[in-house]
């Protein structure tokens, strides 16, 4: 079953139960080892309970800044150089990014493209600086954080690609103790970074959403724990342009959300793909929840619950009234 969780509300991005709470652009989602979840809206934090219960955690969803603080003193997404490649969902608009990642137990990881840093982020709402800054950091376009407490994040290198030039470099860069470290991988070509997640063993995924030379798909890449990439799948997989963010279960399987095609994508440890959640060749926007596999509209986030054993999906439904959907771990299986 395809079942709403939270968000929906018309027009309005507020706190609330439910359908009565309202978001303004859910750009990641993560959910904690008590089942808690958190979102990336615009520039806000957003903590959403297991029932639906939605709050603000830190920052403001009017203002945009980069400034440390406490709860809503805080400010994410300072649009500082307008030259850098800010989140663009489905050929909608332009948005600052915060991706989203759990540090295990620890704070949560918030990757402010907008202002060039990572931050962390305490249960309690605390903002602080973890690595990077406008002067050495172009753009933070996307968190993950293995098992070992190794934050990696994107870096893109210049000048932005061409027509003539279509694959530029991707700086995959290490944060630990508040000191960004050398590469952890390079030169993988890449239009736009859509997501990072490491799996249990390890091994980092990354999609890459849009090749200049190849503007209709959108391929994921492997890197595993020594630095080494492989393709994991290509571009005969047939996913839509810009498809991006991902999330993995505890049996490896990944998750994938096919903006484009309105469909959330599962693939086996093996590559082995089926469609999850939406159905493909449907282009009419609009909402079916209940009975899978339902309709997506713009699926634009996901995150596993591992605790309540289901997925969770962040649908932008038309920019209107984003909201968070859930399906059972087990439903395909």
């Amino acid at each position: 079953m395809l079942t709403l969780l939270a968000g929906g509300f018309n027009g309005s991005a507020r706190d609330g139960n439910a359908g009565q709470a309202g978001f303004l652009n859910i750009d990641s989602l993560v959910a904690d080892s008590r089942g808690v979840i958190y979102a990336g809206d615009y520039s806000a934090i957003r903590r959403i309970s297991a029932e639906g219960e939605v709050t603000t955690l830190a920052g403001d969803l009017t203002q945009t800044g980069d400034v440390d603080g406490q709860g809503a003193a805080a400010r994410f997404g300072s649009i500082v150089n307008p030259a850098l490649p800010y989140c663009t969902v489905y050929g909608y608009g332009r948005y600052p990014c915060l991706g989203l990642a759990l540090d295990g137990d620890g704070p949560l990881m918030v990757a402010d493209q907008g202002a060039g840093r990572l931050r962390a982020v305490s249960t309690t709402g605390l903002v602080s600086t973890r690595c990077g800054s406008q002067a050495d950091w172009a753009s933070a376009m996307g968190v993950a954080v293995n098992a070992q407490g190794v934050t990696v994040t994107v870096q893109v290198s210049t000048p932005s690609p061409t027509a003539a030039n279509p694959s530029y470099g991707l700086f995959i860069r290490r944060c630990d103790a508040g000191i960004s470290l050398p590469a952890y991988a390079k030169e993988v070509a890449v239009d736009d970074v859509g997501a990072l997640v490491f799996n249990d063993l390890g091994e980092l995924y990354v999609s890459d959403v849009a090749r200049l030379d190849a503007p209709s798909a959108t391929r994921i890449w492997r890197i595993s724990a020594n630095g080494d990439k492989s393709l994991f799948v290509g571009e005969s997989a047939g996913i839509g342009l810009r498809a991006g963010a991902m999330a993995v279960d505890a049996a490896g399987r990944l998750y994938l959300a096919d903006t484009a095609k309105r469909v959330v994508r599962r693939f086996g440890i093996d590559g082995t793909m089926t469609v999850l959640v939406g159905q493909l060749g449907v282009t009419t926007p609009g909402l079916q929840l209940g009975a899978l596999p339902g309709r997506l509209n713009q699926p634009n986030a996901l995150a596993v619950d591992r605790v309540n054993q289901r997925l969770l999906i962040g649908d932008l439904n038309d920019e209107s009234r984003p909201v968070v959907l859930t399906v059972p771990l087990a439903a395909g299986t």
